[in-house]
């Protein structure tokens, strides 16, 4: 059904446990022993898919101020799904559990990410193998070191504000995509730094950030758009 076989680890799980509550019908110490030892709830395995960009549906007004990017050293492909998530697994909140078989350059395959529900981009390391998972759980969690940054630094993706790049014209570079203007104390600023600039394809604009809307015409390749009622007008 997958496509695929399942990997070495997965295919061990699932000939130990089947994932369905029923089974413990009578006896539900033992599906909490299940919880207990992966640290999520296991999917039944007729439920086990591949999250692929159709399986996380996102908004275009979302959607569309992401950039596909994976960095260097990452561990994870900063991708919308992929052929190579086999979910498994769901925390509980909402985030799946995957076997990572397309892992990014700076991980390794067989690796345990999390598809976080509220991200519309990439996933979240979680364990080196579905054995490091299952021989850590119940163990406690490391200090939670604060939310981790939104936006990190990336020439595919601009945010222009005053706690963010400082300028328009800092922003300019041939792989941006992305541009959003939000507040500062600056004047209003030109859009003529990044005209011609042959990727950007999205641009949101807060109130009163563009000295010159109609800059936004020579923007050939925009697909989306997002201004306040005074700019559009």
């Amino acid at each position: 059904r997958l496509g695929r076989p399942l990997p070495p680890e997965l295919w061990a799980l699932y000939t130990v446990v089947r994932g369905e509550w029923r089974d413990h019908a009578d006896a539900p110490e033992a599906g909490e022993r299940v919880y207990e030892a992966l640290s999520c709830e296991l999917l039944p395995l007729s439920q086990v898919y591949v999250a692929d960009a159709a399986s996380r549906p996102c908004p275009w007004v979302f959607g569309a101020m992401e950039a596909v990017r994976t960095p260097p050293g990452a561990a994870v492909q900063g991708l919308p799904g992929s052929p190579g998530w086999l979910v498994f697994g769901d925390n509980g909140g909402g985030d799946r559990l995957a076997v990572d078989l397309t892992p990014g350059p700076g991980g390794h395959l067989g690796q345990v990410v999390l598809i976080g529900h509220e991200e519309r981009v990439g996933a979240e390391l979680l364990a080196d193998s579905l054995t490091s998972l299952v021989l850590r759980a119940g163990e406690e969690e490391e200090e939670d070191e604060g939310p981790r940054a939104r936006h990190t630094e990336s020439p595919e993706v601009a945010y222009v504000n005053a706690r963010g790049i400082p300028s328009v014209a800092a922003a300019a570079h041939p792989a941006l995509e992305v541009l959003s203007l939000g507040r500062w104390e600056s004047p209003p600023t030109s859009l003529a730094p990044v005209l011609g600039l042959p990727r950007l394809r999205s641009l949101s604009a807060g109130p009163g950030t563009l000295a010159e809307p109609l800059e936004i015409g020579r923007l050939d390749g925009l697909e989306f758009l997002r201004l306040p009622p005074a700019e559009w007008r």
